[in-house]
């Protein structure tokens, strides 16, 4: 059997309650080159952890293609 010499992509999850927060996060790993899985995009109603308010909780993963 060969060896596997191809590195896997780095995937990652980013949420925030905020939406502005969010996109903010979201621009920030783009620029460090993280693409987003535009299809994981979720925004879901939770309970905060900390107030205990239900809230929009925005989520989507996104990834860095390894180098080839």
């Amino acid at each position: 059997m060969p060896p596997v010499s191809e590195a896997r992509d780095e995937t990652i999850l980013v949420s925030e309650w905020g939406s502005d927060e969010f996109h903010a996060k979201v621009a920030e790993y783009e620029a460090k080159g993280y693409e987003a899985i535009r299809d994981s995009y979720r925004i879901q109603p939770e309970t905060h952890p900390e107030t205990g308010l239900v809230m929009h909780l925005h989520s989507i993963q996104m990834r860095k293609p390894a180098s080839r």
